[in-house]
């Protein structure tokens, strides 16, 4: 993540997406072209951790959610 930007460790979790709430931790780092999230969410008792690499551009702007919609549903 250290050669994207900056690694920063995201603790106000009440902006952003439900995906992202009550994750153990979730760190992120960025630059013009991509962002990169490490997330780590207990998931039915199981810690599952998820890296996510999306692009930092408007288009991802409605490709985001949706992903991060279809991961909240996953199930161990």
């Amino acid at each position: 993540m250290k050669t994207t930007g900056n690694v920063k460790e995201v603790k106000d979790l009440k902006n952003v997406h439900p995906f992202y709430k009550g994750s153990e931790f979730y760190f992120t780092s960025s630059n013009k072209k991509v962002r990169q999230s490490i997330v780590v969410k207990k998931i039915n008792g199981q810690l599952v951790k998820f890296t996510l690499h999306l692009l930092d551009k408007e288009e991802a702007e409605d490709i985001t959610p949706s992903l991060l919609n279809q991961l909240q549903t996953i199930k161990f």
